[in-house]
């Protein structure tokens, strides 16, 4: 890649353009976690199978139950949700 294609790697996307299946930093907040976006692996509390966030490593937000981001966590409330995603550097 050249100087161009590697800046633009590292600067916050839009979470529409996120690829599936493959680590990457989200923005949550003022923090950045790594996770991966997965394909219809969860279900909404009306049983329509939706996409989810899931950690890659141990360092997540508290409210990730598990490393996931729910719609309804283990407490019953919405995890905080990725704002942006940007490749993983290296």
């Amino acid at each position: 890649m050249n100087d161009d294609t590697n800046q633009r790697a590292r600067e916050w996307q839009p979470l529409d353009t996120v690829p599936y299946g493959r680590e990457v930093e989200v923005k949550i907040g003022s923090r950045a976690i790594r996770a991966q976006r997965m394909r219809n692996v969860s279900m909404t509390e009306g049983e329509v199978p939706c996409d989810q966030w899931q950690a890659t490593t141990d360092r997540f937000p508290k409210c990730w139950s598990a490393g996931c981001c729910w719609e309804s966590n283990a407490d019953g409330v919405m995890s905080e949700q990725p704002e942006a995603w940007r490749e993983v550097q290296s």
